[in-house]
Formats: structure tokens, sequence, C-alpha cells
């Protein structure tokens, strides 16, 4: 079974690079790789800059009623 930081990675590797996401997310490499390591606990607002520089979006639905 992979990892979550291998599905990352490698969503990060095919759509642009660790370098281009740094560049576009003005974080750095390093923070962005302990970010999302299987170790890392990303803020919300570094999620967030991470899913919109992969041109990703977040879909937040209402539960239904038990």
């Amino acid at each position: 079974m992979r990892s979550p930081e291998a599905d990352t990675n490698a969503l990060v590797t095919t759509t642009c690079g660790m370098t281009d996401l740094a560049e576009k997310t003005g974080l750095s490499r390093q923070a962005l790789y302990k970010a999302l390591s299987d170790d890392g606990n990303p803020r919300l607002n570094t999620f967030l800059k991470v899913m919109n520089a992969l041109g990703l979006t977040l879909k937040v639905k209402t539960s239904e009623p038990a």
C-alpha cells in the first residue's frame, strides 16, 4: 500500500514539480516537503495554496441527517 506522502509526491511530480510548486505557492521547497510528508501537518492555508497551484479546488458539502 502506498503512503499518502508517495501519492502527494507523485501528484506534484506529474503536475509541475516541487520547485515550480514552491514558486507558485510562495513557500520554500523545504517547507513543502515537510508539510506534505507522512508526518506533516500542513496548515489550511498551506493546503489551499498547494491545491490552487495544482489547479485543484476543495468542495464542501453538508452531510445528510442520520
